[in-house]
């Protein structure tokens, strides 16, 4: 009985170092591409999917920004396809939920800080915006 439980354990053991193996790779794979896919100055992270033209006028409004140079819309949908492209594997088969917001990437002319960024929206598109992330 002794030599079962060892050999289980032994096989449980290995088991469980590649899982990390595997997993750790995927994740230096992924993990560069999680916070700008296309690479951008800025990312604005949504809270949920807007309606058609919501987005629209997120997406002009950023426009008229003087510091922006472009604005891209990334969906969730893109974001974790492309996700999966880096990391070579399918992400999230069989997942009830995609975890990724969609969201905005700027790319600017001249600095413009996250909180600032965060200001703006907040003022004309209140509880749509989750999270900005400037490197400025």
């Amino acid at each position: 009985m002794n030599r079962k439980i060892d050999v289980n354990l032994v096989q449980l053991v290995c088991l469980v170092l590649v899982v990390l193996l595997v997993g750790g790779i995927a994740g230096a794979k992924v993990y560069p591409q999680l916070r700008a896919v296309p690479e951008g100055d800025a990312s604005i992270w949504l809270n949920g999917v807007p309606a058609d033209d919501d987005r629209q006028r997120m997406e002009a409004e950023m426009r008229s920004w003087s510091e922006v140079a472009g604005v891209i819309y990334v969906s969730e949908t893109q974001r974790l396809d492309r996700l999966s492209e880096v990391a070579g594997i399918r992400l999230m088969d069989g997942a009830n939920r995609n975890p990724f917001p969609p969201s905005f990437i700027l790319s600017l002319r001249s600095p413009l800080s996250s909180e600032e960024i965060m200001r703006r929206m907040e003022a004309s598109h209140p509880a749509q915006v989750g999270q900005v992330n400037s490197k400025t």
